[in-house]
């Protein structure tokens, strides 16, 4: 049985984060183009497993404590789980990496894409083509605990979602110093290394030096 957060789905998770790291590690030194190849194609197969899962496997609206084995608990978590690690590629392959005045952008963006999904659920609900659509929570709660607190001091269809930018923006300044913290690493490892670097050259400058000086007539007696 899987439900978010259980032992199984933290089991599947760390999966799918060790191959995510593996990954890293196999096209580290692979050219940006071959780790944006195996990126988009990881997407594309996405795409396609999400577009069967949508139009085949979801008719049934419930997805907790069942196996994780039925086609539709994989379509489902499948997709989901996969959505979240091809995100993480993007910076762990050294495409994007996050920064801290990215994140009004990215804070507009969700709101943009939230906001159209509202409308996009709203024109469904009123042509009767899905009288039930519901798409990013933003029309109707579900039941989730954190967006009932917030439909409680905020009752009123999109807006009950915005306080969640109260979680997530500190989520993303965490990600993002993580991303900074081992970069400011990386860079300090190189200026070590440069400055190894140029010690060495130095000490092996002043050896023949010394070399110079004490031969007859100022020839290097070095071959």
């Amino acid at each position: 049985m899987i439900r978010p957060f259980n032992a199984v789905f933290c089991c599947i998770l760390a999966v799918l984060i060790l191959i995510l790291i593996i990954a890293s590690i196999v096209l580290n030194n692979k050219s940006i183009e071959t780790r944006k190849k195996v990126l988009v194609i990881a997407s594309v197969l996405t795409l396609i497993g999400f577009i069967v899962y949508k139009i085949a496997l979801s008719q049934d609206p419930e997805f907790d404590g069942f196996s994780i084995l039925l086609p539709r608990m994989l379509g489902y978590y499948g997709t989901h789980f996969l959505i979240v690690i091809e995100g993480l590629a993007v910076a762990t392959f050294g495409l994007y990496k996050p920064k801290i005045r990215d994140l009004p952008k990215i804070v507009l963006t969700i709101l943009i894409i939230a906001f159209v999904a509202f409308m996009i659920n709203m024109v469904m609900r009123w042509t009767g083509l899905y009288p039930n659509a519901n798409y990013f929570y933003t029309v109707e709660t579900e039941g989730n605990f954190v967006l009932e607190l917030f439909h409680s001091f905020l009752p009123y269809p999109f807006l009950y979602v915005l306080p969640c930018l109260l979680i997530l923006v500190p989520y993303m300044l965490v990600v993002t110093l993580g991303f900074y913290i081992g970069d400011r690493i990386k860079a300090g490892k190189r200026k070590l290394n440069q400055h190894s670097g140029a010690d060495r050259v130095q000490v092996r400058f002043f050896l023949h030096l010394r070399r110079f000086k004490g031969c007859p007539h100022g020839k290097i007696g070095v071959k």
